[in-house]
């Protein structure tokens, strides 16, 4: 992918989005949760770290890009719509955000054209596939357990982490691994690495 400029690069952002929000029918619970699994996304598919840079923050990988094209889109005007709302992060923890992040019915015609320019492409029926296994996946997490998930695979995303030490403190790390394995969503083996 050649270099882009900042008006390709946001439209590029808005079309990501508006594919990943609307590849499921239900709102992203939160910015947080949109931002990790697009965080997810970016690692996944090579390509998308040409268009979104990370860095660390209070919660772990973040990138004002996204909330910004949430909130403000250019090229997309009127594609989304969220509420905003007090997350609980981690215990007595709780931070306002985006919540309830959803398509417009605007938003839902982008996607439908977008998912018919993409499908005539193989990678494009991939990259929905991939869209859609991130969102049934991570939309299912609470902010502790997204969090921790993160912090255990990207552990240079903890530095500046306003809440990680408290996270991957062992009987914290213990509870929400032990959570993620009764809700099916870890395995035995994998709940015993993570309280190691």
């Amino acid at each position: 992918m050649p270099s882009l400029t900042a008006e390709e690069k946001e439209k590029l952002i808005e079309e990501s989005l508006i594919l990943l929000i609307g590849v499921v029918d239900r709102p992203v619970p939160s910015m947080l949760h949109l931002e990790k699994e697009f965080f997810i996304l970016h690692l996944v598919v090579p390509n998308f770290k040409k268009i979104i840079r990370f860095r660390k923050h209070y919660f772990g990988p973040y990138s004002s890009d996204l909330r910004e094209a949430i909130q403000n889109p250019i090229e997309y005007e009127g594609a989304f719509t969220f509420e905003i709302g007090k997350v609980r992060i981690f215990r007595n923890f709780t931070k306002t955000m985006e919540t309830n992040i959803c398509l417009t019915s605007q938003g839902k015609e982008y996607y439908k054209k977008l998912v018919n320019l993409i499908k005539t492409d193989p990678k494009g029926s991939t990259l929905l596939g991939i869209l859609k296994s991130i969102r049934e996946l991570y939309d299912r997490l609470s902010p502790e357990e997204l969090l921790l998930l993160i912090y255990l695979t990207h552990r240079d995303y903890t530095e500046t982490s306003e809440i990680a030490s408290k996270i991957l403190d062992f009987k914290e790390r213990r509870r929400i691994a032990t959570k993620l394995y009764e809700k099916g969503l870890i395995s035995k083996d994998r709940c015993k690495e993570i309280v190691q």
